[in-house]
């Protein structure tokens, strides 16, 4: 990202080497694998669309593109994405017309399309691809996603402009970090309440 030349880089991480370099035109936040590591899914940004890569060999390769809107100015511009690969189903957030798109990978046709509170940063699977969590950037909160009823069900108030999120490895605590806070809160998923803030300030 950025006012040069925009590219996706793959790492080996063990051997700590540059594997390949691709340019795509417009990039934003959003970058995620599917479940397998087979391909690679990336925001397109402005152009309103998000790219799969199929990664070989350590190559990246363009396979697919899918479209979530026209081209800028029409004000879409995916962010934060989520892949559920056993279901077919990509989960995409929007800065623009602040929405999460679910799209089939298979067809590549936009199965829903959901209003959210306030611009959104990014979107997360739980552990059982029951939930999707989504940071609201602009609300202070994070929206919760019913996926097999395709709704929102409820939101967890959070600190001020909430961006990534990470679970815990058994699934139970979802952390959500506060931008302008300078802290995390920690969420209890099986009550979807807010367990305790960490402050994470200097000072």
């Amino acid at each position: 990202d950025g006012q040069s030349g925009q590219s996706i880089e793959l790492f080996d991480t063990r051997s700590r080497r540059l594997l390949d370099s691709v340019t795509i035109p417009k990039a934003w936040y959003g970058l995620a694998f599917d479940d397998a590591d087979q391909y690679l899914y990336a925001s397109g940004g402005n152009d309103n669309w998000v790219v799969r890569y199929s990664v070989a060999g350590g190559r990246l390769r363009v396979v697919d593109k899918y479209v979530l809107g026209k081209p800028w100015p029409h004000p879409v511009s995916p962010a934060g994405i989520a892949v559920d690969g056993k279901a077919g189903r990509l989960y995409v957030v929007t800065k623009f017309d602040t929405c999460l798109y679910v799209v089939s990978t298979r067809n590549k046709t936009v199965l829903h399309k959901i209003r959210l509170a306030s611009v959104p940063y990014t979107c997360l699977l739980s552990k059982d691809r029951k939930q999707l969590y989504v940071s609201v950037w602009g609300g202070r909160m994070v929206q919760v996603y019913n996926t097999a009823d395709a709704r929102l069900t409820g939101h967890i108030a959070v600190g001020s402009h909430p961006n990534e999120m990470c679970l815990s490895p058994n699934g139970r605590c979802l952390y959500v970090a506060n931008a302008d806070d300078n802290s995390v809160s920690v969420i209890d998923t099986r009550k979807n309440r807010v367990l305790e803030t960490l402050n994470a300030a200097l000072y």
